[in-house]
């Protein structure tokens, strides 16, 4: 009984050994894919500050740091998901592997080793999915308080304008032209919803 004991707690440790090996390069693809989407993400912000020609920012520096921060975060939390997943289903306390390890079915050892990672994959996009939403509902937030507060602005401008050049009794030249202007300055507003969108 005690020599079974030991075979079954050395083939648990070979498998947590090799499995968390597998496990480890994993984590370390997965987590470099997240960064590249990250780092797309932050790109394509920046890209918004650009579309401004005002020194006035779109995107602060604050919202990207907090964006940073939690990327980083979300990249943490990657941390050892399939070596958990892999602990605690090869292990002497899981009956379920104790009996195909005693039975010594093969076949029933690569299901339950393909369950245990779909399940740390199913758990990690999970995760995943939860960060980056969490993470482009603050962006998105943030991005449309700004339009929100751009169209007032400008509407509120506009309005001020030809109140003005109503009062001087300004030449139409002068009104087309500023018109002209306000135009532009909205188009540009609505290539930065567009990019929102993407």
């Amino acid at each position: 009984m005690i020599e079974e004991l030991d075979k079954i707690n050395e083939l648990i440790r070979k498998c947590v050994e090799n499995y968390s090996e597998q496990a480890e390069e994993y984590e370390i693809e997965v987590k470099e894919i997240v960064r590249k989407y990250f780092r797309k993400i932050k790109t394509l912000l920046e890209e918004v500050n650009e579309i401004n020609e005002e020194a006035e920012e779109i995107i602060d520096d604050n919202i990207f740091n907090i964006f940073r921060l939690k990327s980083k975060e979300i990249v943490r939390n990657l941390d050892n998901v399939y070596i958990k997943q892999i602990v605690n289903v090869f292990s002497i306390n899981n009956n379920e592997l104790i009996d195909i390890l005693k039975k010594g079915k093969r076949n029933d050892f690569t299901n339950l080793t393909e369950k245990t990672f779909k399940k740390a994959n199913d758990e990690l996009l999970k995760a995943l999915a939860e960060n980056v939403k969490e993470q482009q509902e603050f962006i998105e937030t943030k991005l449309e308080n700004y339009l929100k507060d751009r169209v007032n602005l400008l509407e509120t401008s506009k309005r001020e304008s030809e109140n003005i050049l109503k009062i001087l009794g300004e030449n139409k030249e002068k009104r087309f032209k500023l018109e002209k202007k306000y135009d532009y300055i909205i188009n540009k507003l609505k290539i930065l919803e567009d990019l929102m969108e993407v």
